[in-house]
């Protein structure tokens, strides 16, 4: 097998990302050759200057070239970072205004399918659950009282099926829906 040799030695290398890799490798394989005396393969193999003319570099061995991870990954990562932060903002910003106008949302979906023939406007009497929703401020001790009397005196006189939120709501459940369910599901609101 022939002797083969690759002199580097008065090459213009430009130092960047790229050539990382390469020098690392060199550095590992300068010793072995030294000790062999075949120094002279890596003699004036310089950095000629940068890319983009970030960080000049002149006259530096190539063998003395170093650059750390974050040199060379600050920018991707610092790109890539921002845009899941920026994708999590939106996400947060959609679901919060969701959220907090769900209500007028649902009646404007409503609002449009029954405009548009996709939902029926009226139910037939017998898909109504309640005849009445009674929805009303159930801390205001003399309408609670009022409404209690009055709902009392229709089921019981009239046998009117009848929601009241104070009775019918389940344990724990979020009075707003559990509210306008009901109405959805009522002939009347009161």
């Amino acid at each position: 097998m022939p002797d083969l040799r690759v002199l580097f030695g008065g090459n213009q290398f430009v130092c960047s990302c790229d050539l990382v890799k390469f020098t690392d490798w060199m550095r590992q394989q300068y010793p072995i050759y030294q000790i062999e005396n075949k120094g002279s393969w890596l003699s004036n193999a310089m950095c000629n200057k940068m890319p983009n003319g970030s960080h000049p570099i002149s006259n530096v061995m190539l063998l003395d070239f170093r650059l750390s991870w974050w040199d060379c990954y600050s920018r991707r990562l610092i790109a890539v970072l921002s845009s899941a932060i920026g994708g999590l903002m939106v996400v947060f910003a959609v679901s919060s205004a969701v959220s907090r106008y769900r209500w007028k949302l649902r009646y404007a979906l409503l609002a449009f399918c029954i405009r548009h023939g996709l939902v029926r406007g009226r139910k037939l009497q017998s898909e109504w659950t309640y005849d009445a929703c009674f929805i009303y401020d159930e801390t205001d001790s003399s309408v609670s009282e009022w409404v209690g009397d009055l709902v009392l005196k229709l089921e019981t006189d009239l046998r009117l099926r009848l929601y009241e939120a104070e009775r019918d709501a389940p344990v724990g459940s979020n009075m707003l829906d559990e509210a306008a369910s009901a109405i959805d599901k009522s002939r009347q609101a009161v």
